[in-house]
């Protein structure tokens, strides 16, 4: 799929701008200060972009690349400062991150599609004598959208609140390992595994140990009380 640099840029700055919109919608919700959507937004955005970067060179020592398992770790770092600065809950700021950031990296394959990386597996060869691939970006990017919208819809739920980040790593752990299988993966990196399932491991059992974690701290706090 041939992609302009006008039409990718026409995406992000769209993408953006529904990020902004998200999370400012959230804040409300929240009873946040809505002038913290702006500066929260920007911050995201940026974190996935060079916690992508950082993350490719802790995987294999350049910075030629992108892994996108940057942006879900690094963003639990960069908030909790950012919630010290802006004076707000960790566990609401991260409530706010995780649909964002889920849909920053739905954005990320659009311009995968672009530069011809993260493809899927070859299926079969067309009469053309053309190797027809698996449409990973394309799979993906609609995955990781749902995944936003759901967690989006989630943090209206106060039941819920507080604990929307690490159940986005446990969602987005799951969907990435299974589709990791359908891509052109690289050679093994850990485990026998590639990068993207060895993270997706680690990213689900961070999430699953985060949601455990909550969820004692909550029934200590009603013990206590």
């Amino acid at each position: 799929m041939v992609i302009s640099t006008e039409f990718l840029v026409f995406v992000l700055i769209l993408g953006a701008a529904l990020i902004y919109c998200q999370i400012t919608m959230q804040m409300k919700w929240y009873g946040c200060a809505l002038w913290k959507s702006l500066p929260v937004t920007v911050i995201v955005i940026l974190t996935g972009l060079f916690g992508s970067q950082l993350w490719f060179f802790i995987e294999n020592g350049y910075f030629e690349g992108r892994s996108l398992y940057g942006a879900v770790f690094l963003c639990p770092i960069v908030f909790y400062l950012v919630a010290k600065l802006l004076k707000e809950s960790y566990g609401e700021i991260m409530d706010f991150i995780a649909p964002a950031g889920c849909f920053v990296l739905g954005l990320a394959k659009i311009q995968c599609m672009r530069d011809a990386c993260c493809e899927g597996r070859i299926l079969y060869m067309n009469e053309d004598r053309i190797w027809v691939r698996f449409p990973s970006q394309i799979v993906e990017f609609i995955v990781f959208t749902i995944i936003a919208i759901s967690l989006f819809l989630l943090s209206r739920r106060p039941a819920h609140r507080r604990k929307i980040y690490p159940l986005a790593m446990v969602i987005y752990g799951i969907a990435r390992f299974f589709l990791d299988f359908f891509r052109d993966t690289e050679a093994s990196f850990l485990l026998g595994l590639s990068k993207g399932s060895f993270w997706s491991l680690c990213s689900f059992v961070i999430g699953v140990a985060a949601l455990v974690i909550i969820h004692l701290g909550k029934k200590k706090t009603q013990f206590n009380n």
